[in-house]
């Protein structure tokens, strides 16, 4: 007899879990998004976070803040959330969709487990969107120094006839350029990645945004996990790429793996607010966030 793959029994094993949280908590099934035919594909994404209480005392007023799937965007659209504990979900002006959790007391070195389900509608080419914020997609900003004199002597360097081509050119001049150094905690930028020539996916995508930027193209750095079917979240599979405005619409670009158009459907975005955003309630933090230090929090 054929056994089935582990990762496959992991996924069955968290879809009866999910089915049976959400028959339990009908009540945190947010409002579904309107299906449209502009996103024939579908996808369910299931991730599940442990909260641990470290300390020998009872952590009282826990707030926890977590990442769900970017509401709208012209290759996706998120369609439900649900959850196993009862949250608020607040969305930002840029898109993005958090989380809030409130626990009253976690006990002293008690648990609290999470589970969530998010269904997508996808869209393989993104459809043409307008650009009401230009500048948004222009200026400089932590990490992604696009107004500093060696940025812009590259990106000058760099430039070729049409917009489309000077992206393309970037986008394999980072890829080429830069050596992949393993996943580093701590973000570092465009001009550590330009001056070192190492980094990990950040240090690719800031400097590819950076360098489109300094010659006036619009460009985004997207942070979410890429899939190409249904899955589990895990964290080794976090990621950030980029996304340059070109010929009226958002193109998916991924320099450390060296994708330029990429099939967007294989990317699905949970942030896209600019780094070291201030109304982030996640404080700068990628996924998550806790407001008791003595909370130790993993994906499981």
């Amino acid at each position: 007899m054929r056994l089935m793959p582990v990762r496959m029994l992991c996924l069955i094993a968290a879809c009866v879990s999910m089915l049976a949280a959400s028959a339990q908590c009908r009540d945190h099934l947010f409002e579904p998004e309107k299906i449209s035919t502009d996103y024939p594909m579908r996808r369910n994404l299931h991730y599940s976070l442990t909260l641990e209480n470290l300390s020998s005392e009872t952590a009282t007023g826990v707030d926890f803040w977590v990442h769900a799937p970017v509401r709208k965007t012209p290759s996706q659209k998120c369609l439900t959330v649900v959850s196993s504990e009862p949250a608020d979900l607040i969305a930002d002006e840029f898109g993005d969709q958090v989380l809030h959790f409130n626990f009253p007391s976690i006990p002293p070195f008690g648990t609290k487990i999470i589970q969530i389900r998010a269904e997508m509608a996808l869209n393989e080419t993104p459809w043409a969107a307008e650009l009401p914020k230009k500048d948004l997609f222009l200026t400089s900003e932590p990490m992604i120094e696009s107004g500093n004199p060696e940025i812009i002597k590259a990106a000058l360097e760099l430039s070729a006839k049409s917009e489309p081509e000077t992206a393309k050119a970037l986008s394999k001049w980072v890829s080429a350029s830069i050596a992949y150094s393993g996943y580093a905690e701590k973000d570092r930028g465009a001009l550590y990645a330009l001056r070192n020539r190492k980094g990990d996916c950040t240090e690719y995508a800031t400097l590819f945004v950076a360098l489109c930027r300094a010659l006036k193209i619009p460009a985004r750095v997207v942070s979410g996990y890429v899939y190409a079917e249904d899955s589990i979240v895990e964290p080794e599979n976090f990621h950030n790429w980029a996304e340059v405005y070109l010929d009226g619409g958002w193109v998916t670009v991924d320099p450390q793996k060296k994708i330029f158009n990429g099939r967007s459907s294989d990317f699905i975005a949970f942030s896209l607010a600019p780094f070291g955003n201030e109304n982030s309630p996640l404080k700068g933090e990628h996924r998550f966030w806790c407001s008791e230090k003595d909370i130790k929090i993993k994906f499981n």
